[in-house]
């Protein structure tokens, strides 16, 4: 027989993980057109290169209890909601030889509403968000320079970028969310600072050195990586 505090206990972790209002738009992308393939955002494309502007939206609510299951931080709030914006401005220039300079630049504010259940936005600002750059990268890639290679053959690329390697287990975020930052389970912000990235894309293979540095919270938990990734990418599987 279940008894009185068991039931409650129970009720507490059903409310628990219940997730409420999860959303996220990219109004960059969204094309309800479909005789149109341009980005929504396009400003450009022509014989000089291409310009676009975008614009990403998330947001998320959260309703739970008993967050912590009585183990700490009793002071968290029963429900608590995040926000993220991200404009964004992307460009190519055309140069000889099919090659372009390309390059992308965004910031990212980020917002919470209430304490969460990572308990990091305790002891902080009651209304923690914050904004800073997200993307800002310049890049070269190599075009039809390298006929016998194959298209881009060669890309370039340094400065604050994603990078996503294989499905992410290794490496994929680095940038921390959450306390003074706000939107900590949105985890908008993913992008590595001082980076290097170069790539050589030869048929199926592709060959990929890095140096990429992250964006923690707290300046001495910055971490760096320098490595190298091969890939073979088989046409039949």
């Amino acid at each position: 027989m279940i008894q009185k505090a068991e039931k409650i206990i129970i009720k507490r972790l059903i409310l628990a993980v219940i997730t409420m209002a999860v959303s996220s738009v990219s109004i960059a992308e969204y094309n309800p057109d479909e005789d149109n393939k341009a980005p929504l955002g396009e400003l450009y494309k022509g014989d000089y290169g291409e310009l676009s502007v975008g614009l990403h939206l998330q947001n998320a609510t959260f309703i739970g209890a008993n967050l912590w299951i009585g183990n700490a931080h009793t002071d968290l709030d029963d429900s608590w909601a995040e926000f993220s914006i991200e404009p964004s401005i992307k460009g190519a220039l055309n140069l000889p030889g099919g090659s372009q300079l390309y390059g992308e630049f965004s910031y990212l504010y980020g917002k919470s509403f209430g304490h969460d259940a990572s308990g990091l936005s305790i002891g902080v600002e009651s209304d923690p968000s914050a904004a800073m750059i997200e993307q800002g990268y310049v890049g070269w890639r190599s075009g039809d320079m390298f006929p016998s290679l194959g298209k881009n053959a060669i890309d370039i690329s340094a400065g604050h970028q994603d990078y996503l390697l294989g499905s992410g287990f290794l490496l994929y975020d680095g940038g921390n969310d959450g306390g003074e930052r706000g939107a900590w389970w949105i985890g908008a912000k993913t992008a590595f600072k001082d980076t290097l990235i170069a790539r050589i894309n030869i048929g199926d293979f592709k060959l990929e050195g890095f140096h990429l540095e992250t964006r923690p919270r707290q300046a001495h938990r910055k971490s760096a990586y320098d490595g190298m990734n091969i890939e073979y990418q088989y046409e039949d599987l």
